[in-house]
């Protein structure tokens, strides 16, 4: 019962379900294991297996073989597909040894067609999912749309222009001035949603990193998808450096097939 748990209830789409609906998902994976380069589904392909990785590491690529990002342990893959049964959307392989857990869906309609508490659970935790997909993506519309359209492009050529003339110090102090509340803003809700008092000092501390994520080349929208993806996949973190931490992880876990 105890490994049913472990390696199913983390997952989003399992969310909520009761310790003996998991052992009942978990007795009909089969355990496979991937040596590197092993392809567990193909760009296109038939959707009719989901597959939780729990040991080693997979890669997910585009339909040009392009790298999209990296999958590691414990997580979902195919979820999309098997949900919507539409066709593969990016490759999956084995980047290094590999060991998943395998769910055929013609298991899952039988077991699901069983237990009607069973399948709403599953299906309105895929409908939660997908919407917040559905809202990230739109997210990244709109930023960028800010950074390429035209007008955009001009206002940030005009500010450069004056920008340049200053030290990178001066420069700093004054991007940091301005975003202030923004920042404020972003680590102030980061906060909530882990339920923390930080203090003044911590607070001023947070801002920094929010200010670095920035000139990093980060958006207000990047950074906000980060701080969800964080409170979601770290559940003990209570400090916004944390987000700075994981960044890279989320935006590469943004991708899914």
């Amino acid at each position: 019962m105890n490994e049913a748990v472990r390696a199913l209830k983390p997952l989003p789409i399992f969310v909520g379900l009761k310790a003996s609906q998991l052992q009942n998902l978990f007795q009909l994976c089969k355990r496979e294991d991937y040596t590197p380069g092993q392809v567990l589904c193909e760009y296109g392909g038939p959707s009719q297996r989901l597959f939780v990785l729990a040991k080693g590491k997979l890669e997910v690529l585009a339909e040009d073989g392009g790298h999209l990002a990296d999958i590691a342990p414990i997580s979902a893959v195919g979820e999309v597909g098997f949900i919507t049964r539409k066709p593969r959307s990016a490759t999956v392989r084995a980047k290094e040894h590999s060991a998943v857990l395998a769910l055929d869906g013609s298991d899952f309609e039988k077991l699901v067609s069983q237990d009607v508490e069973l399948r709403a659970s599953i299906y309105r935790n895929a409908v939660r999912w997908l919407a917040e997909k559905l809202c990230d993506a739109n997210d990244m519309i709109v930023h960028y749309r800010r950074t390429y359209e035209p007008e955009t492009t001009a206002a940030v050529l005009r500010a450069a222009a004056p920008a340049a003339a200053r030290s990178s110090e001066a420069f700093a102090v004054g991007t940091e001035s301005d975003d202030k509340e923004e920042a404020s803003q972003v680590v102030g809700h980061f906060y909530q949603v882990v339920d923390q008092q930080p203090s003044a000092a911590q607070l001023a501390e947070d801002r920094q990193t929010y200010f670095l994520l920035k000139r990093s080349g980060r958006s207000r929208e990047d950074i906000v998808y980060a701080v969800k993806w964080t409170t979601h996949h770290r559940p003990r973190a209570k400090r916004f450096s944390i987000v700075r931490l994981s960044i890279k992880e989320a935006f590469e876990s943004r991708w899914s097939v």
